[in-house]
């Protein structure tokens, strides 16, 4: 097998993109919008509730709601709407990998790589397809099932979708993140005809539905995929697919 030599200068060429990188992760900044995940055009707008200028996307500014603003809670739902990274900042919680807490979700960089693939589609009005090939507990599934819960949260009603794994426990436990982040939605954010939560769907264990939404969640695995057969799905996530 041939070696590959690295040299002094592309070794020293390395460290410094990669302190870059740091420093661009370091300026990230979900709540003013500083270094966020949104392929469109942030501008720099006064929030005249607080005061304070924040980075947010211009599908935001041509919101037909956007002149309707009157309460600070109009524009934080607002920028829910549109903003997939302070919605996860905002609304989103999720255990904590280290310590035993619910946190805010802040997105690393691998996972603003995700939303920039995503939004890039949905804005552009193209399916949302994307493949991952990945290392393990970088919180890529955690993203993926959490885009797809602010999609059927801020932006569609009675839009079904999908999650299946290699084996039922996975997929269970997976959707059960969704759990802490609706337990501790902020209810003057929630745009729902009832309080955030996941319930049982016509007695079948599989499905729940987020209640005031009218959205499925079905588990599923590849050991049984005839149990989703003639079912009504918008959004599929699929897990080790490579098993």
């Amino acid at each position: 097998m041939e070696t590959q030599t690295i040299t002094i200068e592309e070794i020293l060429c390395e460290n410094t993109r990669r302190r870059l990188k740091e420093k661009e992760a370091a300026a990230y900044d979900p709540e003013t919008g500083r270094g966020c995940s949104c392929p469109l055009r942030r501008v720099e707008k006064l929030n005249p509730f607080t005061g304070h200028k924040e980075h947010v996307p211009e599908e935001m500014t041509a919101d037909p709601d956007w002149p309707l603003m009157h309460t600070a809670n109009d524009w934080r739902r607002l920028r829910c709407r549109h903003d997939f990274d302070y919605w996860a900042w905002t609304c989103a919680r999720i255990k904590d990998k280290v310590r035993p807490e619910i946190v805010p979700f802040r997105l690393n960089r691998g996972q603003r790589r995700v939303v920039e693939a995503l939004e890039s589609d949905r804005l552009a009005g193209r399916p949302m397809r994307l493949i991952v090939l990945k290392a393990r507990q970088w919180g890529c599934t955690t993203v993926v099932e959490m885009y797809i819960a602010w999609l059927q949260c801020c932006h569609v009603r009675n839009w079904h979708s999908l999650l299946c794994s290699q084996v039922q426990g996975v997929s269970g436990s997976i959707r059960g993140m969704l759990e802490p982040m609706l337990r501790h939605y902020p209810a003057e954010l929630w745009e729902g005809d009832e309080a955030p939560s996941l319930r049982a769907y016509q007695g079948q264990s599989g499905i729940r539905e987020l209640a005031g939404r009218g959205c499925h969640i079905t588990i599923a695995t590849s050991e049984s995929v005839n149990s989703v057969r003639g079912s009504d799905y918008a959004m599929a996530h699929l897990t080790e697919v490579a098993f």
